[in-house]
């Protein structure tokens, strides 16, 4: 099954120690056999996210290796003129970052099962665009 991931749940399984830190962790390493898309914004905002805390770690772990691990599990959508396009014309209220997210997932939601975030606004006007949202945790039948 092809699955859509922001960066709020790409980044849970790593960086958090929420309840769904372990199903997010298992979604992105692949345990579940779930293919992972995004937007190549994600790696955008996972890698400004680990230099932000790498330059806070004051001799804990520097999570930017782990980052560019999880990053090779994702299949990344270039940022077409069509994304951003669509991106602009959505109605309404999403930040920037979250309406290119969105807008990439539209732009393959014929492909895409379901779209992964823990982000409230997000998955509000994903649901409103037609889009399956759910969190790991559901996806993967643990909730």
């Amino acid at each position: 099954m092809i699955v859509y991931i922001d960066t709020s749940a790409f980044l849970r399984g790593l960086l958090s120690n929420s309840s769904d830190h372990q199903a997010c962790r298992d979604l992105v390493h692949g345990t579940q056999g779930n293919e992972l898309v995004s937007s190549e914004v994600l790696r955008l905002e996972a890698r400004r996210v680990g230099i932000r805390l790498a330059n806070k770690v004051h001799g804990g772990v520097d999570p930017r290796p782990g980052i560019e691990a999880m990053l090779t599990r994702v299949s990344l959508v270039r940022l077409s003129d069509a994304i951003l396009s669509s991106a602009e014309s959505i109605p309404e209220t999403l930040k920037s970052l979250d309406a290119l997210h969105l807008a990439t997932a539209l732009a393959i939601q014929s492909d895409v099962a379901a779209l992964v975030t823990y982000d409230l606004a997000m998955a509000r006007v994903a649901e409103a665009h037609g889009l399956r949202v759910c969190t790991a945790s559901e996806l993967l039948g643990r909730q």
